[in-house]
């Protein structure tokens, strides 16, 4: 059986491209191998999770339901030592559904997402188990 990139990432070296689902969860932003399968399927932890400041700044946040971001996107960064997977993110490609079917890139330069933080305050990831699953018992 061939390793996913989901697998072994502790021994990667070097920028590494991964993808899968963009998901929001309540400790940081994770991408995830098999979409639909949040707890079971493989996830990478995003170690610079305050790129939601930028990310939510072009990509449009999901309503209602338990995650605020749920698209297929690509990563490019480095693979820290950590187990479970960590990355750092250099570089984000998201399909939010463009009318031209390309993913969008946003900017997540340090500088860029140090100068949102102080506009707005760090992105406060919450608790999916405050919400329930049908979105007008939360309004």
């Amino acid at each position: 059986m061939m390793d996913s990139m989901f697998s072994n990432t502790q021994h990667r070296k070097g920028l590494q491209t991964v993808s899968g689902w963009l998901v929001d969860l309540s400790d940081g932003l994770y991408l995830l191998e098999r979409d639909g399968d949040i707890d079971g399927s493989p996830k990478i932890k995003i170690n610079n999770s305050q790129i939601m400041l930028a990310i939510i700044r072009k990509i449009p946040i999901l309503g209602g339901g338990l995650y605020s971001l749920y698209y297929r996107a690509t990563i490019i960064g480095e693979f820290t030592n950590e187990l479970p997977s960590v990355i750092d993110a250099k570089r984000i490609f998201i399909d939010a559904g463009s009318s031209n079917g390309q993913m969008e890139e946003v900017d997540i330069s340090p500088h860029l997402i140090e100068m949102y933080a102080n506009e707005s305050g760090n992105y406060i990831f919450k608790s999916k188990d405050a919400f329930s699953n049908d979105w007008l018992n939360d309004i």
